[in-house]
Formats: C-alpha cells, structure tokens, sequence
C-alpha cells in the first residue's frame, strides 16, 4: 500500500538527493481535497525528517489563496462588480506576484508570502515567511529545500530560467476555456550549476535546511503567467476528484461557512463561479507528475526525471498503486 507517509518519503530523499530547494505544485479544481492531501503530507515530511534525526521542521505549506487580489484593488478595477461575482478565478489573483515568490525561492534565504485571512476576506501582506530552516514548501502545492544548487540560472548563469512551452491563453470573464490540444507542452528544466552558494544571501544551510510545499487552485494552471515557473516545479501533484462530488462539497461548504443562506444560492454560485474555475483548469492544466484519487484509493505516477537520484528507480512506474490517506 502506497500511503501519505511514502509520498513524504519521496519527497525527503528528492530533496537530499538534488541538494537544492525542492518546489512541489499540489492542484486541483475546487473542492477536490487539495488542503486534506497538502497539509498532512507537511506533517508526515517533517516527522519523517526527526525520525531521520533531524531537528525541527523543514516542510512549510503555503496556500495560494495570500495571492488574491484586496477588495480595495478589485474595487478599482474596470468591471469590479464582475469581478467580485468570479472572485477566485486566476484573473482575480496576482499572479505576477506569486510567480515573483516562486523564483525568491532561488535568490532568497527567507522569503515572505501573502496569507488570506477569511475572516477579513482580504490577504495579509508578510503574513508568513520561508525561513533557512525549511526546505520543503506546499501551494496548490510548492516544496523547496536548501539553496546550495540553485536551479534558477539567472543565479548561476546557466543559459536561462525555466521556460514552458505553448502560449498561456488567459480566459476573459465570462468566457470558457477553450480545450487544449492533446499533446503535453515542452516543460524545461535548467541544468543545475555546480556550485552556487555565493549567491545565496545568507550563511550557507545545512543538507536539512529549506523545504516547501504550496497548495492552491491555479498551481498547475498553464495559462500565464502561473506557467512561466510550472518548470521549476520538482514535483507536480494532481488530486483528481469528479467534478459531480467536488460540486456537492463546494455547496455544503458555502452553506457551512455561511457564504450563502440557502441551499438555492449556494447552488447557483457552486454552478456560476466554482464549476466554471474547474472547467478553466481542467482545460488547461499542466500534466502532473503525481496523480492522487481518494475516492478510487490510487495515486499514480508518472516517469521520474531524475536520473541523478538513484533512491528514486523504485519510483519510476506510470501504474496505479494503492494509496491510503
């Protein structure tokens, strides 16, 4: 059986293995279980990494959600009333901004990132931070670990920063995505340098420094600018759920939170918001390189592209094995 507790695992040894921040994408459509697989899988990285002998934690998860837009900027914007109706699709978020934070990662020993306060319904500038000590991060998700082979090339001069393939088509408001064609797009890893600790500043970490993991709707969104840095993902993880139950999940959920009163509002803003994200993602999704179904008990994986890290040959299959959460 193929648990959280083994996903972790891989994780772990692919960010010893690489000795550089590890960067792990967790997507999926609205109400598919991308926290309930996000925040554990944290946890499990962390207790793994003391039962190793390490001391503290080293995974941080991060939801994309500190990336939304304020009200405040929403308001000035042309169409405000439009976009409050579809807030939480890609174009009411900053996603210059978080494709910024991404390639901090690279630069910075200790990066702040937005958080989202639902109390507030705004996010909180600096409301966290990656520290030295984490190496791990998970978004919609993001895992990092330590700095000491940057992959960015823009720090160590290889011949440019990761770079996907295909044109990110943004979708207007109101209008559908658009199917993508069949064929994966050309994701681009940069060589990694052989030395770059010079860049990074701050005293150098240590081999259990810097991991995180970044959970969030548009993690795998290849529509720009999300996809500029889809190809610094290590680890691209989709949890894969039918849309007729994540749709239920979003309308008992916007009757829990009291985001709407009656079961009829709930409906209609599940079907004219929610669903529509879904469809956006689904439509334009980058192939994930981990593939996980609660509902079905499987997680798959795709062919590993780490022929440096010989811990990862058990992992080189594109079956489906059990998972258990």
């Amino acid at each position: 059986m193929t648990s959280i507790d083994d996903i972790a695992r891989r994780l772990l040894d692919s960010a010893d293995c690489k000795r550089r921040r590890l960067v792990v994408a967790i997507g999926g459509i609205p109400g598919s279980g991308k926290s309930t697989l996000a925040y554990p899988l944290t946890g499990a990285v962390n207790a793994l990494h003391k039962r190793r002998g390490g001391s503290g934690d080293v995974a941080v998860c991060i939801g994309v959600d500190g990336w939304h837009y304020s009200q405040a900027t929403l308001n000035n914007m042309p169409n405000s009333e439009d976009l409050f109706a579809r807030r939480g699709a890609h174009y009411t978020f900053d996603g210059a901004a978080y494709t910024a934070f991404i390639r901090q990662l690279d630069t910075q020993a200790r990066v702040p990132f937005p958080t989202f306060s639902h109390a507030e319904k705004d996010p909180v500038p600096h409301g966290g931070e990656v520290a030295p000590a984490q190496r791990i991060i998970s978004a919609a998700a993001m895992l990092y670990t330590r700095p000491s082979h940057a992959a960015d090339s823009q720090l160590c001069g290889a011949s440019g920063p990761p770079t996907v393939g295909g044109a990110g088509r943004a979708v207007a408001p109101g209008r559908s995505a658009q199917a993508k064609p069949s064929q994966a797009p050309p994701y681009t890893r940069v060589p990694t340098p052989p030395r770059c600790l010079d860049h990074i500043p701050a005293s150098p970490p240590t081999p259990a420094d810097m991991n995180s993991i970044i959970e969030g709707l548009h993690a795998l969104l290849d529509l720009a600018p999300w996809n500029s840095v889809a190809g610094r993902y290590d680890e691209r993880i989709m949890v894969d759920t039918a849309t007729s139950l994540a749709r239920s999940r979003i309308i008992a959920r916007h009757l829990r939170d009291g985001v709407e009163r009656t079961a009829a509002a709930a409906t209609r803003r599940a079907d004219e918001s929610d669903m529509l994200n879904a469809a956006t993602l689904l439509n334009n999704l980058v192939p994930p390189s981990i593939t996980v179904d609660f509902e079905a008990g499987t997680v798959k994986f795709a062919a590993a592209d780490d022929a440096g890290c010989e811990a990862h040959t058990e992992w080189r299959t594109t079956e489906g094995v059990p998972i258990t959460a």
